[in-house]
């Protein structure tokens, strides 16, 4: 199967999808009037799309180009067929949304850290939210992503050196390097290490049309396996890598992983813990690419 998901189109939403985007990340229609642009409500927003949308890379093992141009499309998978997406489905969908509901918001591109040498070409996005004081002017910003494998459940403000101690455990670190802002998490042996970098200029809509492509026809392993995770709202991060399936508890650091006996069960824990059906005409995803167990755990028919 060679299919696209997009096209042409330009990136707006309308009321009846603000509304039917919110109930995706389980925010009640009612709530729509008080979503102004506020920073608690950004925080509530992040949330619920972190709860609700999970980042998975399941159509690049369809065999599917995906698309990014046609917001139309995005919306369809990521709203009314209840998928998730990768980075820069998911943070310029939300992008939209928070710009339909009043958001002052901008666009980065961003390179990650790869073992410990930044990436040569960027990959990833993430989005930049202003607020300008009422009173005196003055503005703050925040970086949102809800688009990231190991997702901050809260936007981060935009200071240089300011340490985040966030709610599921993960400290994270602004800093200004040049014209670069850099993410960087506090690891157990005491040591920060650097995971995002972006220059602080906004990209437009065709600015990530390359790094798209890029990231489908990589070789690195985020294009070689099934990944499917999400963070439920106990701080649990439900996750499906390969043919296994990996519940951590983000506060313990408690791990399990259980392995997959067939296609099936990996497909019936994609719908009852995910809600994802492979019910739009371009089949299911090929799991041969992501066995990483050994064969005696179990063995495909050829």
């Amino acid at each position: 199967i060679n299919a696209e998901y997009g096209g042409d189109g330009n990136m707006s939403i309308d009321k009846t999808q603000i509304l039917k985007y919110l109930s995706r990340i389980g925010i009640p229609e009612e709530q729509y009037k008080n979503l102004t642009p506020t920073i608690n409500n950004l925080k509530t927003l992040h949330r619920a799309h972190i709860f609700s949308v999970p980042f998975e890379n399941i159509d690049l093992h369809r065999n599917l180009t995906v698309q990014i141009k046609n917001i139309n499309l995005l919306f369809n998978k990521i709203v009314e067929r209840n998928r998730g997406g990768y980075c820069f489905e998911l943070n310029l969908m939300f992008g939209e949304l928070l710009e339909a509901l009043g958001f002052s918001v901008s666009k980065r591109i961003v390179f990650l850290n790869n073992e410990g040498g930044w990436r040569e070409l960027p990959t990833h996005c993430c989005l930049v939210v202003t607020f300008k004081d009422s009173n005196d002017g003055e503005e703050t910003r925040w970086r949102a992503d809800v688009g990231f494998g190991d997702s901050a459940i809260d936007p981060l403000l935009i200071k240089d050196s300011l340490i985040n101690t966030l709610e599921d455990g993960k400290t994270l670190k602004m800093t200004k390097e040049g014209d670069y802002w850099t993410e960087s998490r506090f690891k157990q042996d005491g040591t920060w290490e650097p995971i995002t970098r972006w220059l602080d200029i906004h990209a437009d809509q065709s600015s990530f049309e390359e790094p798209n492509l890029r990231v489908q026809n990589d070789t690195h392993s985020f294009r070689r396996k099934i990944v499917l995770t999400k963070i439920t709202p106990e701080f649990k991060r439900v996750t499906i890598a390969g043919f296994s399936f990996i519940v951590t508890d983000l506060k313990t650091r408690e791990r399990n992983q259980i392995y997959f006996s067939s296609e099936d069960e990996c497909l019936g824990k994609m719908e009852s813990v995910f809600g994802i059906k492979f019910d739009d005409g371009f089949g299911k995803p090929c799991f041969k690419s992501s066995i990483e167990t050994p064969q005696k755990v179990f063995q495909f028919a050829e």
